[in-house]
């Protein structure tokens, strides 16, 4: 899991426009346009905009879209290894114990 962890961290922590990286990017907007709706002069407000238009519409392979793809493909292959739930990891675990549900027993 250790490796999974590391590649979300590695989309999240590349630079990719005016040297800073997606996490920065992301934390920055929300920082200053959702939760504290700070003010901001008209130079760091068109910077604000254009870093967070870059991620949604454009930025290649590292918009928004991409990142959302490459995150679920994450997640999917995690929940298909160990189950989407604590239920389903532990019937994982028992299946494991146990060799298995056997048909007509």
């Amino acid at each position: 899991m250790e490796e999974r962890a590391k590649s979300v961290d590695e989309v999240f922590d590349e630079k990719v426009l005016d040297g800073k990286t997606l996490r920065e990017i992301i934390k920055s907007w929300v920082d200053k346009r959702v939760v504290h709706m700070d003010f901001l002069w008209d130079d760091d407000e068109v910077i604000h905009i254009k870093r967070i238009e870059w991620f949604i519409f454009g930025g290649g392979m590292n918009n928004l879209l991409f990142v959302l793809l490459k995150l679920i493909a994450e997640y999917e292959e995690v929940v298909a290894r160990f189950g989407e739930n604590a239920q389903d990891q532990l019937h994982l675990v028992l299946s494991e114990m146990t060799g298995g549900v056997q048909e007509g027993h």
